[in-house]
């Protein structure tokens, strides 16, 4: 099933995508306008996941969950709701990661299909493979790729937790009655959705600032939040010393 979903996928691009590359390598056919560029994007993130994966397996992490490329190579970020299992809550924080990248370079200068270079390395001596991201260091390519990085990275620590029933093609998951967020009112409100969509991905309005090492950012509400190495604290009853969190009443 997963090499016919690769096959199609191949077919709206070329050339095919190779390992060692860069995501602008594989050039878009002119007329096929933003799918084209988002089924590259969809290629290469998942080149990069299942080079570290025991057992590499193409689809697998895409209309997986409410997070994980819910709509595959069409709206690769566009997940919402509560994550069911831990591989569904790396995948939203890939969203929140490209979220921080889109708050510092500005979302037209940084959009999420910008291409960047990568290449993967493997170790004769330890056997393990990794990914470098090859872009300098400060830019938007960089960032993004970062993100995939760390993706590709703590999926394939989790890939023995992959559960085919969370998967909407490969199992019976239904996005649309998991995923979906009640309003107050009864029934299922669209705008109500479209709100805990934005809020989820760090689109919310008052999420303006963001936290975390260079992969792992995450947006945060800079009026009552404060960032201290990886995590955010309520600037009211906690304070940061020295990287870490604690009561406003102790000394640093």
């Amino acid at each position: 099933m997963e090499n016919q979903e690769f096959k199609d996928f191949v077919r709206l691009i070329e050339p095919p995508v190779q390992l060692k590359s860069s995501s602008s390598s594989v050039k878009s056919k002119p007329s096929s306008g933003d799918r084209i560029t988002n089924t590259r994007k969809f290629l290469t993130v998942n080149q990069m996941i299942m080079y570290l994966q025991e057992m590499p397996s193409f689809g697998k992490h895409a209309y997986y969950g409410c997070w994980c490329f819910p709509e595959g190579p069409d709206e690769p970020l566009n997940g919402y709701g509560e994550p069911v299992d831990d591989i569904d809550k790396t995948c939203k924080r890939l969203s929140q990661c490209y979220k921080c990248a889109s708050m510092k370079y500005g979302k037209e200068e940084c959009p999420s299909n910008t291409h960047y270079e990568f290449t993967g390395i493997y170790d004769k001596a330890t056997r393990m493979k990794t990914i470098e991201c090859l872009d300098p260091e400060g830019s938007c390519a960089r960032s993004l790729c970062e993100c995939d990085r760390n993706l590709a990275s703590n999926l394939a620590d989790q890939q023995y937790e992959w559960e085919e029933s969370l998967h909407a093609k490969w199992g019976n998951f239904d996005r649309e009655s998991i995923c979906r967020i009640k309003s107050s009112k009864q029934g299922y409100s669209s705008g109500e959705m479209q709100r805990s969509r934005d809020r989820a991905q760090g689109n919310g309005p008052t999420l303006d600032a963001c936290c975390g090492e260079e992969g792992q950012r995450f947006p945060f509400d800079s009026r009552n939040r404060a960032c201290c190495g990886n995590r955010t604290y309520n600037v009211f009853t906690m304070k940061c010393c020295a990287g870490k969190v604690t009561n406003t009443h102790e000394l640093c």
